[in-house]
C-alpha cells in the first residue's frame, strides 16, 4: 500500500476483494480501514527510489527497455503489478520479482528488442547468485569420492549459455549509459546520444561462470564441454547420472570426471545436504 496508490483505493473502496487473499483478520481488518488512506502516500518519491535501485542491477535490461518504449511508466508499472504484490506478501526479493515482470512483458509483446530477452537472462543469473547465502567453504576432498555422491553448485555460483553479442549489447549500453552520465542534462536535448546498434541474437553461444568475487560476482567464459557437465549440477545430483546425462551432449565419461574432480577442488561444486 506503501508503493500502489491504486491498490490503497481498492482496499478502502472494495475491502472484501482486494484483501481476500490477505489472511487478515476482521478486527486487522477494521484496524487497517480506520487508517486515514492518506497516511499511505507520504512519500511521493518511493517509487522511484526503488525503481533506482532495481534499474541499477539490470542495468542493461533496463537501459533497452526504455530505449524501446520511451517510457519511465512502463518500468514504473512493476509496483502496481502482480509480481510486484506476489513477492511483497511472502517476503520475496524484489529484484527477482521485477525480472519476472519484464520477462512477461517480452513474453506478452509489449518489450520486442530482439537481444532483450537474453540480456535480462543474464543479468537474473547474477542477481540470483548475489541473493544466495554464503555456505561456509568446505575442506577440499581428500582421495578419491564415489560416484554415487551427491554434488551441487556452490552457493552464489552459475554456469549459463548465451548468445554470443549478449556482451557486445551489454558493453553497448554501459558505453552509452558513460556518454550520457558525462552531461545527464543532454538527455533532454533533440540531438542527445541514442542507443543504436544493438547486435541481433544468434544461435551462436558462449558459455559462462558465475562465481563469488571479493566485492561482486566475478564472470568468467568457460568451454563447452565444461558447461555441459557443471550444469547438470545446478540441482543436486549424483555424480554417475550427471556424467551419463553429459555424455549424452557428447562429453566423454574421462574428461567429465575431470571437470567435475576440477570444480570440487575449487570449491565450486560441493557435497549436497539432499
Amino acid at each position: 500500500m506503501l508503493y500502489d496508490p491504486a491498490f490503497v483505493a481498492a482496499v478502502y473502496d472494495n475491502p472484501q476483494f482486494s484483501l481476500s487473499d490477505s489472511n487478515l483478520t476482521e478486527d486487522e481488518t477494521r484496524q487497517l480501514l480506520a487508517t486515514d488512506r492518506r497516511s499511505w502516500l507520504p512519500d511521493p518519491l518511493r517509487r522511484r527510489r526503488s525503481l533506482r535501485a532495481l534499474t541499477d542491477e539490470f542495468k542493461a535490461a533496463t537501459t533497452i527497455a526504455l530505449a524501446e518504449t520511451r517510457s519511465l511508466a512502463a518500468l514504473d508499472a512493476f509496483f502496481s503489478s502482480r509480481f510486484f504484490h506476489e513477492c511483497v506478501k511472502p517476503g520475496g526479493s524484489m529484484a527477482l520479482a521485477f525480472s519476472e515482470f519484464l520477462s512477461d512483458n517480452i513474453r506478452s509483446g509489449q518489450l520486442t528488442t530482439a537481444i532483450l530477452p537474453e540480456v535480462l537472462r543474464f543479468e537474473t543469473v547474477r542477481a540470483k547468485c548475489r541473493r544466495e547465502d554464503a555456505e561456509n567453504p568446505s575442506e577440499p576432498l581428500a582421495g578419491s569420492i564415489s560416484d554415487t555422491a551427491v554434488l551441487k553448485l556452490a552457493a552464489k555460483t552459475a554456469v549459463g549459455s548465451f548468445s554470443t553479442e549478449t556482451i557486445p549489447a551489454i558493453q553497448l549500453v554501459e558505453q552509452y549509459l558513460f556518454e550520457v552520465g558525462l552531461m545527464p542534462a543532454s538527455a533532454l536535448c533533440d540531438d542527445a546520444p541514442r542507443l543504436e546498434g544493438l547486435p541481433e541474437p544468434s544461435k551462436n553461444k558462449v558459455y559462462l561462470q558465475f562465481s563469488p568475487g571479493a566485492a561482486d560476482i566475478v564472470i568468467a567464459e568457460i568451454p563447452r564441454p565444461e558447461f555441459l557437465t557443471l550444469f547438470e549440477f545446478r540441482r543436486p545430483t549424483a555424480i554417475r547420472d550427471a556424467v551419463a546425462r553429459a555424455g549424452k551432449s557428447g562429453v566423454p565419461s574421462p574428461a567429465a570426471l575431470e571437470i567435475i574432480t576440477g570444480a570440487l577442488e575449487s570449491r565450486m561444486l560441493t557435497i549436497s545436504a539432499a
